[in-house]
């Protein structure tokens, strides 16, 4: 290979690694960005405000209230991916993708019957009943906090659990 061809390979593939890092560092841009829009715009919402909302399916009939919410583990800010319905004396865990508002009501995006209704299982984290009126220990193991409430925040069109509430006003 002579000089020009080995250029002419250089210039054909830009390098990888540094477009990765630039998409990379977008992305993250962009994510606190939003966060920073949520904080200013306080679309902060606390779990205690949430307990108790009613729950009407598409067809506008009162199906249940809510009782608790699971979140994704694994996650900077953990995603809520259902909800935990009080339906007369059942309890069913309702998806995420079957919610179409989540505000001063809960609104589901079908006729009640024709959503598919699960059991909540072992593995699933129940943020009020793993995580509220709890004690934890301090990511320093330091200090035993009491957990007040839980902080939510819509980040991507998603409702996540931005942070604990261990203040006297929870």
């Amino acid at each position: 290979m002579n000089s020009t061809n080995i250029q002419q390979q250089q210039y054909a593939q830009p390098p990888q690694p540094r477009h990765r890092q630039e998409t990379i560092i977008k992305e993250i841009g962009s994510f606190l960005k939003e966060l920073e829009e949520t904080k200013k715009s306080r679309e902060i919402t606390y779990f205690s405000q949430l307990i108790g909302k009613k729950i009407y399916d598409a067809d506008r009939h009162h199906v249940g209230r809510l009782q608790d919410l699971v979140v994704t583990s694994g996650e900077k800010f953990p995603v809520v991916e259902a909800i935990i319905c009080q339906h007369g004396k059942f309890t069913i865990k309702i998806m995420w993708q079957f919610i179409a508002a989540f505000n001063t009501h809960v609104t589901l995006t079908l006729p009640f019957y024709k959503i598919p209704k699960e059991k909540i299982q072992d593995n699933d984290i129940l943020i009020g009943a793993t995580i509220l009126d709890k004690q934890l220990v301090d990511i320093n193991g330091l200090k035993v906090i009491r957990v007040n409430d839980i902080a939510l925040a819509k980040i991507k069109g998603r409702i996540n659990l931005v942070s604990i509430d261990i203040g006297m006003r929870g």
